[in-house]
């Protein structure tokens, strides 16, 4: 199976935006198995869940990490750092949890979803992860602000 990447969001690197950008435009124009969105409506993002094997938040370092928990109250499983905040407390099922966020790394787990009975089990998996309110999300982030 051929594995397609789509990356959602903004980038707010100061000073690098418009180098990224030109990155990702001309990565764009060279592999059609890559689709970039900046800005996306809620109904869009749910489609694109709806068609993804997967989700990957690449950090290990921005902040708490609420697109991680969205994916997996969505269902879908994801691949994310050991300890970042928003994971740490939940049960491992539905994700592919990494020592470190590296090219490899994030490129094994990848390897791993693509044999779908894996894949099965994650997504059996995610869909078992509690559902907090915002609330609790709210009051989780600001524990984690306060404890840093």
């Amino acid at each position: 199976m051929e594995a397609r990447l789509v990356l959602v969001g903004r980038f707010f690197a100061a000073g690098h935006v418009d180098d990224l950008a030109a990155r990702i435009k001309r990565l764009q124009a060279l592999e059609p198995r890559f689709t970039y969105y900046s800005d996306i409506s809620d109904d869009a993002l749910h489609g694109l869940y709806g068609e993804a094997r997967a989700t990957i938040y690449a950090s290990q370092i921005e902040g708490f990490g609420l697109p991680p928990v969205e994916s997996l109250h969505c269902g879908v499983p994801v691949i994310v750092y050991q300890d970042l905040p928003s994971v740490v407390n939940l049960p491992m099922h539905g994700q592919i949890r990494l020592r470190r966020m590296s090219a490899s790394a994030i490129a094994w787990g990848v390897r791993l979803l693509q044999d779908d009975e894996f894949a099965a089990r994650l997504w059996a998996g995610a869909g078992t992860i509690p559902t907090t309110e915002w609330s609790d999300v709210a009051s989780d982030v600001a524990h984690w602000a306060v404890s840093r």
